[in-house]
C-alpha cells in the first residue's frame, strides 16, 4: 500500500540566481577581466549588505567567440562573450528584495530566478513521513476489513521524497522614487511517499 504525506512551512531562506555578463569584439582577456571586476563589485555590494562571502556561490561560467562575418568585423554583435552564473544564498529572507536590488545596481546583467526554501528541513520531512506511514497504514486496514482480513504485521518499508522550493509568485519593482523589489514567497512544501508491505490473515 502507497500512502502520502505532504508538509507545507512557510521559507526561512531565499536564493537568487544572477549572471554578469560581459563583451569585447577582439580581446577575450579584457572580457575576462571587465566580469571579474564587475563580480567582485558585485560580491563586495552584498558582504556590504550581509551575505557571507560564502553564500555567493558559482553555478556555471563560459567564455565564447564568435565570429563576424567576411567584411563585418566593426559589428559589435561578435567577439568574445563572457558569462557568469552564481547563486546568492539569502538566510535573512527577508532581504531578498534588497539583495537583488544591490546586485543589479552593482553590475549584474540578469536575474534568473528567485526561489524560497527551508535551511533545514528534517522536521518537516520526519513530519511528512509520519503523515505518509498514517495514510498507507489506514489504507491497508482499511482495505482489510473489506477483505474480512486482519493486519498482523509489515514485511517492508521504502520511502521516497519531494522537496518543492517556492518560486517567486509576484515581483514587484517599483518607481525610481523607490527603487524596492518585494515578493510574496508563499510556502514550501515538503512531501514524503511511502510504500508498505503489510502481512494479513484471515
Amino acid at each position: 500500500m502507497t500512502g502520502t504525506g505532504t508538509v507545507a512551512m512557510q521559507p526561512d531562506q531565499a536564493v537568487v540566481n544572477a549572471n554578469v555578463e560581459t563583451h569585447n569584439t577582439t580581446n577575450a582577456g579584457a572580457a575576462v577581466a571587465d566580469n571579474e571586476a564587475t563580480y567582485e563589485h558585485v560580491v563586495a555590494a552584498l558582504t556590504a549588505l550581509g551575505i557571507a562571502r560564502s553564500d555567493v556561490t558559482l553555478s556555471y561560467y563560459n567564455v565564447n567567440y564568435t565570429a563576424p562575418p567576411q567584411g563585418d568585423r566593426n559589428n559589435t554583435d561578435y567577439g568574445f562573450t563572457v558569462n557568469r552564473s552564481f547563486a546568492i544564498t539569502v538566510r535573512q529572507i527577508a532581504l531578498a528584495g534588497r539583495v537583488v536590488d544591490t546586485a543589479i545596481g552593482a553590475g549584474v546583467t540578469n536575474v534568473s530566478g528567485v526561489t524560497f526554501g527551508l535551511q533545514n528541513g528534517t522536521a518537516a520531512s520526519n513530519e511528512a513521513m509520519a503523515r505518509a506511514v498514517t495514510d498507507a497504514t489506514n489504507r491497508a486496514e482499511a482495505l482489510a476489513r473489506d477483505a474480512r482480513l486482519h493486519i498482523v504485521g509489515i514485511a517492508s518499508i521504502a520511502f521516497g521524497s519531494v522537496y518543492t522550493p517556492t518560486p517567486v509568485l509576484r515581483a514587484v519593482a517599483l518607481t525610481m522614487a523607490a527603487p524596492q523589489t518585494t515578493f510574496d514567497s508563499g510556502n514550501t512544501t515538503i512531501s514524503e511517499t511511502v510504500t508498505m508491505v503489510f502481512l494479513a490473515n484471515p
